[in-house]
């Protein structure tokens, strides 16, 4: 339950608990291990392997290293940007602008705002939701029950599940 202001710098594999908040553009080393329930301010700096809990909120422009992990219900704010081999948990929700290098997998039932870029070979998990103008890179493989957005476009390579829902 503590609060940090902005600006705030945390070295390498610094531990916190629950329900945190973290004003605007902290920076925190590699390793760090947050809790669940934790606030973010915007321009947030995570290094590399950084493991998250349950339902944390991300602010406007965060940047996640390489080899992050991040647990389910979680909240992603616009332009955040995720490094290679970043793997999201359960349930999250990925608001306006967010980029997703390669081989990042998203879990079930994550939902994408609108103009989401998802790098090469991005591995997409059952029930995703996908707003208008999002556009999967190829190889991208996409699980069951999925339910597509308008003006979404596909390469032509990509494996669709059973059952999908397109958009007009």
């Amino acid at each position: 339950n503590k609060n940090y202001p902005a600006g705030s710098v945390f070295p390498g594999g610094t531990a916190f608990g629950d329900k945190c908040t973290f004003g605007d553009g902290c920076k925190f080393g590699p390793f760090c291990t947050f809790g669940s329930s934790i606030t973010f301010g915007k321009n947030c700096i995570f290094g590399i392997t950084c493991t998250f809990g349950h339902a944390c909120d991300f602010g406007d422009a965060c940047t996640f290293d390489s080899h992050c992990t991040l647990g389910s219900y979680c909240t992603f704010s616009v332009y955040c940007q995720f490094s290679s081999s970043c793997k999201v948990g359960d349930y999250c929700k990925f608001r306006n602008c967010c980029t997703f290098g390669d081989y990042c997998k998203a879990g079930l039932g994550c939902t994408f705002g609108t103009a989401c870029g998802f790098g090469g070979h991005s591995a997409i998990g059952d029930y995703c939701k996908f707003d208008g103008s999002c556009g999967l890179g190829a190889y991208c493989q996409v699980g069951y029950a999925c339910v597509f957005g308008i003006n979404c476009s596909f390469n032509a390579k990509c494996a669709f599940g059973r059952d999908c829902e397109f958009g007009t």
